[in-house]
């Protein structure tokens, strides 16, 4: 399991993590993709539902620093190799990401 860019999608079952919350747009070439069996394989989606308020499966979430510094210690706690695995490229891009926006948006599929 692993995140995908836009030219490594196949379907478009996926959740878009887009950088920043106010793009009304979809499949942005710098966003990030994640199947749907890739959160659910993973502990992402019942860690997203615990830590992220109002986590919409279906819809927009925003996230902010604060909700992501709450996932990221929930995940380093996890002894499950996919979880950190697929956390880990998650955090490369959502660390740039903050550099220069104040959140970042997780759309359902």
């Amino acid at each position: 399991m692993k995140v995908l860019n836009k030219g490594e999608l196949i379907g478009h079952d996926v959740f878009e993590l887009q950088q920043g919350s106010s793009s009304e747009e979809y499949w942005l070439e710098n966003s990030l993709y994640l199947t749907e069996e890739c959160l659910v394989k993973t502990e992402l989606n019942a860690i997203f539902r615990k830590y992220l308020v109002d986590f919409n499966y279906f819809g927009h979430t925003i996230v902010l620093k604060s909700d992501w510094v709450k996932v990221k210690e929930t995940v380093e706690k996890s002894k499950d190799h996919s979880t950190t695995y697929v956390f880990e490229q998650i955090d490369m891009w959502a660390q740039k990401c903050f550099e220069y926006h104040l959140d970042f948006k997780i759309i359902g599929p």
